[in-house]
């Protein structure tokens, strides 16, 4: 069956859907864009990777965030053997996420990284190593133009995985240098560059940071169940366990604005005992606060 070029993706998705073949059934065939390349040809190559943030549960660089400062030295890891080509390349990181109330996701331009060293490892994996260099803003790309296009049929709603996005106009965004900074520029300023970018997020269970009437920000941890004595650890924080200094150091200061904390309650994944290894972590540490009782939840 022979038709235009604007309407063969809609026909070979209908196809599937007709013959349920055992075979050739990706989430997203191949997009007209993919199988004809535009003839511009805006420079080499433009590898994007998608950061998947309500599958993952952390954004990029999380752990680093609350060490106060980032490394530039970063690492994707993909399956694909484009990978072996990428030395000496750019790859650009767009993080989707989902905010509660929101009919659709997010999409964020993140950072890039500047190749250079690629590993292969045992289970087929590639290691993209190299220096990154982040956005000074993330940047919401939602609503600029030629997005939509660039996401839906370049990227193949990002179920492509890695993959060279040139041949699609919107590379140009991705690969303005005046968007990007040097790591080492958010080194100690890493809590305001994540206070910044959680401004524009609705959904508060996904806020790490808080501010003041100053507008000076800071952990969001713990929270304090009005008109109790008790405290909660934030399931999102419970990764930070495996770093005890910063841990207590941030419980000393969230007792003294609620210096009638008795109780702190850790969450627990359901059928998990508390001797969980986070949630141990988590006793041990709040042992060290006298007349402080823990207690374990299923969120």
């Amino acid at each position: 069956m022979e038709c235009s070029r604007d309407n063969l993706t809609k026909n070979e998705y209908a196809k599937i859907d007709e013959l349920q073949p055992e075979y050739n059934r990706m989430m997203c065939p191949p997009s007209a864009d993919r199988m004809w390349p535009r003839k511009q040809n805006f420079g080499k190559c433009c590898y994007v990777q998608y950061h998947n943030f309500n599958a993952l549960g952390y954004l990029p660089f999380e752990n680093a965030f609350f060490e106060g400062m980032v490394s530039d030295s970063g690492v994707t890891v993909s399956k694909k053997r484009d990978c072996l080509k990428l030395k000496g390349e750019r790859v650009y990181l767009i993080v989707g996420m989902k905010q509660r109330g929101h009919r659709q996701k997010d999409f964020y331009l993140w950072c890039y990284t500047q190749v250079e060293e690629i590993e292969a490892f045992e289970n087929e994996n590639y290691g993209v190593h190299g220096t990154d260099f982040i956005c000074k803003k993330p940047i919401r790309l939602n609503d600029l133009p030629g997005f939509e296009h660039f996401a839906k049929h370049t990227m193949g709603s990002f179920a492509y995985g890695l993959q060279n996005a040139i041949n699609d106009p919107f590379s140009q965004v991705l690969m303005n240098d005046k968007l990007y900074a040097s790591m080492e520029k958010y080194n100690q300023k890493a809590l305001r560059w994540l206070a910044d970018f959680e401004d524009g997020l609705e959904d508060s269970d996904l806020w790490l940071t808080n501010k003041d009437g100053r507008n000076h920000p800071s952990w969001f941890i713990f929270e304090m169940e009005p008109n109790t004595s008790t405290a909660y650890l934030r399931v999102r924080a419970i990764s930070l366990l495996w770093n005890k200094k910063f841990f207590i150091e941030q419980f000393k200061i969230f007792c003294k604005r609620f210096p009638e904390v008795q109780t702190l309650c850790i969450p627990v994944a359901e059928n998990d005992e508390p001797t969980d290894e986070i949630a141990y972590k988590a006793y041990d540490i709040a042992k060290k606060f006298s007349n402080l009782k823990v207690q374990f939840y299923i969120p």
